[in-house]
């Protein structure tokens, strides 16, 4: 399946640092395909950068608050502060302020939050095997 990257990730998923991404949902599961273009629905649409096999899902609910922060839980099981730190860097920010800038940004609606300003975000960390990558568009 096609995930669309931002094209300022895609430095450090060419060079490997970067080995997951998120999607909304739950129709990821490790042994399929995973294909990442740039430009997915835009004009120019799309430079592959790489696919690659899955390897593995992590269920994942990220508790977004403009103010507070971010909250994450993977499988149900919520990351501390120093975790959550690890992750957003391994998902290819430079700190978690970072991270919750770009959430905050992207992804929170106030209208969808709840009445003390959190908005509950349910989806997937998949991840992949960056040693199997191919740029063969096949």
């Amino acid at each position: 399946m096609i995930a669309g990257v931002q094209d300022c990730f895609v430095p450090k998923i060419e060079s490997g640092f970067k080995r997951h991404t998120m999607r909304g949902g739950k129709r990821w599961r490790a042994g399929m395909t995973i294909h990442l273009f740039t430009n997915v629905r835009r004009k120019g649409m799309m430079k592959l950068v790489f696919k690659a096999p899955v390897t593995k899902v992590d269920d994942v609910v990220i508790d977004i608050h403009p103010i507070e922060g971010l909250g994450i839980s993977i499988h149900e099981i919520p990351l501390v502060k120093n975790e959550i730190e690890v992750f957003a860097q391994k998902d290819g920010f430079e700190n978690a302020a970072e991270m919750h800038a770009f959430w905050v940004k992207h992804h929170y609606k106030r209208k969808l939050a709840d009445r003390n300003g959190y908005q509950l975000w349910v989806g997937q960390v998949i991840h992949w095997d960056f040693e199997k990558r191919s740029t063969d568009a096949a």
